[in-house]
């Protein structure tokens, strides 16, 4: 058995069927005694240059150890499979079951998006505590000043009446 790394370049109209194709490819490799050391998807990229008028493609890798005759086996599929417009094998001479540095920094930027979708948040519940209490505050003081201004009213009728007692006398 033979060490391979594989790199598929799926069509952006077929990202929903992704993990039906990995799954028939694995079926392939896994049936003739295959082992599939590493397998990533790096998802929807930006090509180098645009291939049937494309501009971007989901990007599989898969890292495996099969026999040459299941290696043609796929080369063949790949080929006749509408929904992979480009793909490369290479011969490896180890497995590499690790992380490849392209999965690390896709790590990492969706780590930070993470990271800055928590603060967005964050943020949005402390501005919407800030307005509960300014609404609030902006309450009490409106019932403050009605119950001031019915004060007044209570005052002002009293001297009313205190000022037509006295012109009455």
């Amino acid at each position: 058995m033979r060490h391979y790394e594989i790199v598929a370049l799926i069509h952006p109209n077929h990202s929903d069927n992704i993990d039906d194709l990995v799954a028939k490819y694995r079926r392939m490799i896994e049936t003739s005694g295959g082992v599939i050391h590493r397998l990533e998807n790096w998802g929807r990229r930006r090509l180098a240059y645009p291939i049937q008028n494309l501009y971007k493609a989901n990007y599989i890798l898969l890292n495996v150890e099969c026999s040459p005759a299941t290696k043609n086996e796929l080369e063949n599929a790949f080929r006749y499979n509408d929904s992979i417009i480009r793909n490369l094998v290479i011969r490896v001479e180890k497995a590499i079951s690790g992380h490849s540095p392209v999965y690390k920094k896709l790590q990492e930027q969706w780590e930070e998006e993470r990271i800055a979708e928590e603060e967005a948040r964050a943020q949005q519940l402390k501005a919407e505590q800030q307005a509960e209490q300014t609404e609030a505050a902006a309450s009490a003081s409106t019932n403050n000043a009605s119950a001031s201004d019915k004060g007044q009213d209570s005052r002002s009728k009293l001297a009313a009446r205190k000022t037509a007692a006295k012109g009455e006398n």
